[in-house]
């Protein structure tokens, strides 16, 4: 398993002009698998066995098992920085129950009026007499209905205890006043709940009037429900169980059509609809259903199931042990079954916002919704369809109601066992199974695929000590795939479970309930979500969590997910006043101090020092002047936005695009960006010269910042001293966005990181590296076994077209080649003129796809085989070479010139935006009209970029994005290449003469090809360096042998030598090709035998390429480009 740190990082020493004498670690990976010493000789070490031919790299891929950089592929990378600060989407706030309320007061009115039918009543025999699970008629009427009252008020406050009851029994129209009026006062401004039993009185009728009593129990008298709603006010909820309850509903929609929004209602069925008179069931079905739904749901499940042949009655279900609230007993697993399920079926059959309002918003009003489904499920099979406002859709049907089926029998079947013989109970496997159920949505869903169903069992599981953890993981799993997931957990309610999980003191949970809190609080960390974090010490549990190094001799906490806990902490503090000084309070200063002595991980170092600009206690200068030459660029960038002197100011020269941006804005922000204090003693200022560089930065948004620090206006004054990249684009000029004082300027390191924070964190990729994450192990079937047998290469096809003005055309079809048979797009109108390339031009080819990149100058122009053109955009600089980077899945084009350097994602793409991924200038003095050269190689698994400028020749890692070498060449170089096999890089000097410097050893030393003092190109291939010499002849030399050539030949034959005009050169074979006046050849490498030859003209350059082959990319220059495929 590779290591983030590298044994190269290690070896290259510390900054640009520190090598390191010793190596503490002797041992140097080599991408051909085995482990040498870095100093052994060149020529013992430079040895190529035929087994290790094997190990071709085609493209960047290596042989299964290697490991390849990815480079420029960080979220980072592919980012706009917005030039101002603004706050994240807000998906907390989404969710968040701004007018949270309580029922706070209950009327209760049972109009019953036992021993009279009412007149519009006609009752069968048998007919349903229970009322509150009693019989009326078992006692006296008044007695019987005191006990009903009191029932029902004993059902209401399992679900209620804390409000006020009051209750009236067969009322008259001013003893409701009177409560409701009562209820009202004593609620505020909180919800009243308005339950109406009217078994005893007539039916509704249709002028919105429901039924009271007289005095003296002669008349029943009208109540009009325009006058009940007046008395009750709003926020109010209305429970009528009588028939045809469904004409109240359209009578409220009739009187109060613009003023429902606090109101609900909940009747017993529609307008059209009496009230069942089954004798299987209690009169008072629908308030049984909404009041004691465990109950009359098991009377209902054993009156329809078979569970009689086994002892289960009716009577047996009133002794079932515990209680609803313990979780633990037969009762309260039921129960809490039951809650999971009702939960689970509103949130995936309504909207969410509707969701929202009725189970999340009132604790009574959730219970008594998710009662209200099970009163549609039983009331739907006799006959009644309770209603609603706001409407509900049925839910009957649901498939979730088979999971309470089977959890209820499987309750109920232990019932004799546990009654009879005191047998312990067996808890029911179905939170377990529901779990199973997520787990495997998880491993096939996605955003594009339905939400899973389970989501709010997940959360009644996180209630649970056995399955919490369980939960909390495959939680955690969901709400890393993005956005709309966390959208999704927090719209099922899932903020104040975790919020309440802070004061638990498991350590078994604490890296996944930070994980999932970095989640949520990238997305939306607003003052109410700071302040939920601070009010019962929330705050504590990241700061024990930084804090946690060992528990009984075991890392408990990771890098990782410390670094986690640091992004929460600083999004704690930040403009939070409270919150920064309870951190202080609880020692959270020592503890960034102790954490940035000691730690390496470059994330958590990011985190810690970007929490370190919020204090000022800590010793900035002391502390972190350091971490501003760290080999990471967020680091480097984390220091710079916390540093507090004057030392962030040099880092205008960093290497990395993050660096320089984070300096500028830094400059922005501190008032005093376009000037530092003359050292003369006179006062005055001069301008700073590092920030003046960044006038002439290769990044757009570096350089508009810096003009803005300079001169404060696109067309002012910094504008004007844009020297060699010229004046900003128009698109830049035309901003309005200008130097204020009241802008809170974008810090880049801070957005980028809260960006990444978002991104998925338990992909493959980590799961696969999790120590390096910008290693990719590669196990792709395009990898040969075994290196091409150059004896037998053929060429399958030539693809020939004219530079000229091609129609844009989208994207090449990428399918590559099969049985010989070319795969092209539709041909395009020819063109008669004819672009001719400048010496400047270069080129690289795409091994994948049908595509070839192309630049002249600064435009960069992507084609696809037989001109049609994909893309075309314009680096803003002079370029001189072209490098591709990474895989078929993160390709990046390197564009390289005199003044800077710029990575370019979705490049080659039709469907994807080009993306500036890093860039900086590659040389400290900028090159006048001296030639310029560059090289690229993975081989250290960190990407080696050398450039080369008169006598500078410098060597870049582009993971670290820092010059870690620099060396000054007796003679100025004109050309530079890699080995492509072998760790070294060859060198043209303007005099004509070859060097070859090997890169394992710490000063870089030069072997001089002795033999060669008059060279035009060079070109390094596998095993060495072919060197094109004046006159016409090509060298080959072995990299173990520098004395001598391995072999001569003249391309344009002996009796008539021709100049060579381009040559490149390949590891993915022994094969060297070189172009000349008239014509094109392939060579042996090992022997220089011409393999193959075209007659072409004039060719200015060539690249090799990967793929099903090899393929070859020329260009002449008249302007026609060639690609060559050979098998």
């Amino acid at each position: 398993m590779m290591t983030r740190e590298t044994p190269y990082a290690a070896s290259i020493g510390g900054g640009e002009d520190e090598y390191p004498q010793e190596d503490p670690d002797p041992q140097t990976l080599d991408i051909r698998g085995s482990l040498t010493s870095p100093f052994e000789t060149l020529s013992d070490r430079l040895t190529f066995p035929e087994e290790q031919a094997q190990l071709v790299e085609i493209g960047a891929l290596y042989h299964s098992g290697a490991v390849t950089p990815v480079l420029f592929s960080d979220v980072r990378h592919g980012l706009k920085i917005p030039l101002d600060a603004d706050n994240p989407s807000g998906i907390v706030t989404r969710w968040r129950q701004k007018d949270r309320l309580k029922t706070t007061a209950v009327a209760l009115v049972v109009c019953l009026n036992i021993g009279v039918d009412p007149p519009d009543v006609i009752k069968i025999s048998p007919c349903a007499r229970m009322e509150c699970w009693m019989d009326p008629l078992s006692m006296q009427a008044q007695k019987a209905l005191d006990t009903i009252g009191k029932n029902l008020q004993a059902q209401y406050e399992r679900w209620q205890p804390r409000a006020k009851y009051k209750i009236h029994l067969d009322p008259t129209s001013d003893e409701v006043k009177k409560l409701v009026s009562s209820c009202r006062r004593s609620a505020k401004s909180e919800r009243v709940l308005f339950h109406y039993n009217g078994h005893g009185v007539p039916r509704p009728t249709s002028n919105g009037e429901i039924w009271v009593f007289n005095k003296s129990y002669t008349q029943y008298i009208p109540l009009s429900i325009y006058d009940l709603q007046n008395w009750m006010g709003t926020p109010a909820i209305y429970i009528f169980d009588c028939s045809i309850a469904g004409q109240i509903l359209q009578s409220f929609k009739q009187f109060f059509a613009h003023d429902m929004k606090d109101t609900i209602l909940m009747c017993a069925c529609s307008e059209l609809e009496l009230l069942p008179q089954d004798p299987g069931y209690p009169a008072d079905v629908f308030t049984c259903c909404l009041t004691t739904p465990i109950k009359i749901a098991l009377h209902v499940f054993c009156a329809k199931s078979m569970l009689g042949s086994e002892g289960i009655t009716k009577d047996i279900i009133d002794r079932i042990p515990g209680k609803q609230t313990d979780r633990k007993t037969p009762l309260g697993e039921l129960n809490w079954i039951f809650t999971a399920i009702t939960d689970t079926i509103a949130w995936n059959a309504l909207p969410r916002s509707l969701f929202q309002k009725l189970f999340r918003q009132d604790l009574l009003v959730a219970s008594l919704f998710r009662n209200f489904l099970l009163a549609q499920r039983i009331m739907r099979r006799v006959g009644c369809t309770p209603v609603s406002h706001p409407r509900l859709p049925l839910m009957d049907q649901h498939p979730m109601w088979l999971a309470w089926d089977m959890a209820a029998e499987t309750c109920l079947l232990q019932l004799p066992d546990i009654l009879d013989s005191d047998k312990e109970y067996v808890p029911s496997p179905f939170f377990s199974e529901q779990l199973t159920a997520f787990e495997l949505w998880l491993d096939h869903g996605s955003a594009d695929k339905p939400p899973p169903e389970q989501l709010p069992i997940v959360l009644q599981v996180l209630l649970s000590q056995v399955h919490r953890l369980r939960a909390l993981v495959l939680l955690g799993r969901f709400i890393d795939m993005g956005s709309w997931a966390v959208d999704l957990a927090l719209s099922v309610g899932i903020f104040p479970y975790i919020l309440k999980l802070l004061q638990t003191s498991a350590a078994d949970l604490r890296q996944t309930l930070v994980f999932i809190w970095a989640k949520i609080v990238s997305w939306d960390m607003n003052p109410q979500v700071q302040n939920d974090l601070t009010k019962d010490g929330g705050y504590l549990y990241f700061i024990r969590h930084l804090q946690d190094d060992q528990s009984d001799g075991e890392t408990t906490a990771n890098v990782e997910s410390k670094a986690q806990a640091a992004f929460i902490l600083s999004a704690i503090c930040r403009k939070n006043e409270k919150g920064l000084n309870l951190c202080v309070q609880a020692g959270l200063i020592d503890v960034i101090v102790g954490l940035l002595a000691r730690e390496k991980d470059e994330e958590l170092l990011k985190w810690l020092l970007i929490l370190c600009e919020e204090f000022d206690e800590i010793d900035h200068e002391g502390i972190l002047e350091p971490f501003l030459d760290h080999d990471s660029p967020n680091v480097r960038a984390a220091a710079v936005y916390s540093s507090r002197g004057d030392s962030w100011r040099r880092k205008a020269t960093d290497g990395s695009q993050l660096v320089r941006h984070e300096v500028v804005v830094k400059a922005l922000a501190s008032g005093t960006a376009h000037a530092v204090p003359s050292s003369n003693g006179a006062g005055e200022a001069v301008h700073d010269e590092n920030l003046d560089r960044l006038l002439d930065d290769p990044c757009l948004d570096v350089r508009y910042l810096a003009v803005m620090c300079m001169g404060g206006g696109a067309g002012g004054e910094g504008s004007s001293r844009c020297k060699l990249m010229g004046p900003l684009p128009k698109s830049y000029q035309s901003k309005k966005w200008k130097k204020n004082d009241s802008i809170e300027y974008q810090s880049p390191v801070n957005y980028a990181g809260e960006q990444a924070m978002r991104w998925p964190l338990l992909g493959p990729l980590a799961e696969e590296e999790p120590g390096a994450p910008w290693l990719v192990r590669q196990v792709e079937e395009r990898v040969k076994e075994s290196a091409l047998e150059v004896s037998s290469l053929s060429c399958r096809h030539t693809y020939t077209w004219e530079l000229g003005s091609p129609t844009v055309v989208g994207s090449t079809s990428a399918a590559g080649l099969e049985a010989g048979e070319a795969v092209l797009p539709p041909p395009q109108p020819g063109n008669s003129e004819r672009l001719p390339l400048e010496s400047s031009a270069c080129l690289v080819l795409e091994p994948w796809r049908n595509e070839v990149a192309v630049c002249e100058s600064s435009a960069v122009r992507v084609f696809g085989y037989g001109g049609s053109l994909i893309k075309e955009y314009d680096a803003g600089f002079a370029l001189h070479s072209l490098f591709r980077l990474n895989d078929s899945h993160n390709e990046v084009l390197l564009c390289c010139g005199a003044h800077g350097v710029a990575a370019y994602r979705g490049y080659a793409n039709a469907e994807e935006d080009i993306t500036l991924a890093a860039s900086f200038v590659p040389f400290e003095s900028r090159p006048g009209n001296q030639p310029v050269s560059f090289a690229y190689s993975d081989q250290y698994l960190v990407g080696s970029f050398f450039a080369a400028s008169s006598t500078e020749l410098s060597l870049w890692n582009l993971h670290a994005e820092r010059r870690m070498r620099k060396m000054v060449m007796p003679t100025a170089v004109r050309s530079i290449d890699t080995g492509k096999a072998a760790n070294v890089l060859f060198t043209l000097d303007i005099n004509g003469g070859v060097g070859m410097l090997d890169l394992r050893m710490p000063a870089m030393n030069t072997a001089v090809l002795n033999a060669v003092s008059n060279g035009t190109c060079i070109a390094s291939a596998m095993g060495g360096c072919a060197v094109a010499i004046k006159g016409g002849d090509l060298q080959y030399f072995d990299s173990r042998m520098t004395s001598e050539p391995l072999w001569r030949v003249s391309p344009g034959g002996a009796d008539s030598p021709a100049a060579v005009t381009c040559l490149a050169g390949t590891r993915l074979a022994n094969v060297v090709a070189c172009g000349t006046a008239d014509e094109f050849l392939l060579l042996d490498s090992r022997t220089g035998e011409r393999l193959w030859q075209d007659e072409v003209a004039d060719l200015a350059m060539a690249r090799f390429a990967g793929g099903n082959g090899i393929k070859v990319a020329t260009a002449d220059k008249n302007g026609c480009l060639r690609v060559y495929d050979f098998a």
